[in-house]
């Protein structure tokens, strides 16, 4: 069950493990809002569809039950805070058996009434442990599981820096995810001068939704620091592997994040990363190895790691070759998918032939 409309790294995570379930065999059932972008794409035939509004209401609940009954649904995985609250009503309500992924860490009492909880990191297990006090023995830690055949680019790098119009020479750095507060992409715009002044000749694209009640500030930043010949803000995209592939590496300036897919994504392709220390990231990144983490709000350190990668080509290269290894190794779907079918079995005691994703 996942509950959001739109799409970001949770979405594509629910997105990637239903695709991986029914590819290997399991049944499922996708609960998903009306309209939801997760609900266009393309699923295995073992995938079945259901629109619900997620309404805590006894006749929505019942009607979903009843549906899940007729599919042989005896366990239910939710995602994200209206699906994970639903799901726990129709286990306690109507028996089955219940596993949530926290895919950002609240202040939520009903975290303790799963069977069991999946973490995409250490931080966020301690955090359920210590704040909805789930007890440790029903967290699972296991990452997030990325296709990595599925995230591959279209086009050439140097096709993607002509159409967006940026030169060879130029050091690109890509920015993925929303243009927002939590984000904290000012603090890249705050460390551009510093490259610029070092002969870097840095530009940053920012792939991702624009958030309103952020823009003045970011837009602000831009402006008073005078970095429009050095940025491009390109929207919503749909050919993200197209930018990573292109960007000599991938930041990440956020001050909250749990485990981000972008990171993930763009380390498969063999792309160097940046990012804050924030969350799960230092449990993604091996500093210095496959990229860098810094602390937030450090505009200085920011600069100096990206600076290090924008005059070092061969280190640069070298970080790309580590990051895809080790997402291979660790975080791909063959690897990550026996993980999560432990869960489930140790969640019903024995597998079960369907799931309600």
């Amino acid at each position: 069950m996942v509950s959001q409309q739109g799409v970001n790294g949770a979405i594509r995570h629910c997105y990637e493990l239903t695709t991986a379930l029914g590819n290997s065999g399991e049944s499922i059932l996708l609960v998903h809002k009306p309209g939801a972008w997760i609900s266009s794409q393309a699923f295995p035939p073992r995938v079945q569809l259901l629109e619900s509004s997620f309404q805590r209401r006894p006749r929505e609940l019942k009607r979903v039950a009843g549906e899940l009954r007729r599919c042989g649904v005896s366990l239910v995985h939710t995602h994200l805070s209206s699906a994970n609250l639903f799901g726990v009503l129709l286990a306690r309500l109507f028996r089955f058996r219940s596993v949530a992924t926290c895919h950002m860490p609240h202040l939520q009492p009903h975290w303790w009434w799963n069977d069991r909880i999946i973490c995409p990191s250490k931080a966020t297990a301690g955090f359920q442990n210590r704040v909805n006090l789930v007890p440790r023995s029903r967290i699972d830690v296991i990452p997030y599981p990325l296709n990595c055949r599925s995230f591959q680019p279209r086009h050439t790098a140097a096709t993607v820096r002509t159409e967006l119009q940026i030169p060879a020479d130029r050091f690109l750095i890509c920015v993925v995810g929303d243009v927002s507060a939590r984000k904290a992409p000012h603090i890249l715009l705050e460390a551009l001068p510093k490259l610029i002044a070092a002969g870097v000749r840095p530009h940053a694209v920012f792939a991702g939704r624009l958030v309103s009640d952020y823009e003045k500030r970011f837009r602000a930043t831009l402006s008073d620091l005078q970095l429009q010949p050095f940025v491009s803000v390109l929207g919503l995209r749909e050919d993200v592997p197209d930018l990573v592939n292109a960007a000599d590496c991938v930041c990440l300036p956020s001050t909250r994040e749990v485990t981000p897919m972008a990171l993930l994504e763009a380390m498969s392709l063999g792309t160097p990363v940046v990012s804050t220390k924030v969350g799960g990231v230092a449990e993604c990144i091996r500093d210095g190895v496959d990229g860098w983490v810094v602390d937030a709000n450090e505009p200085d350190q920011l600069a100096d790691r990206l600076m290090t990668l924008g005059l070092d080509f061969a280190l640069r290269r070298r970080m790309g070759e580590n990051a895809a290894r080790y997402i291979q190794e660790r975080f791909s779907t063959d690897v990550v998918l026996p993980q999560i079918l432990n869960c489930y079995d140790k969640t019903c005691g024995q597998r079960q032939a369907a799931r309600a994703a």
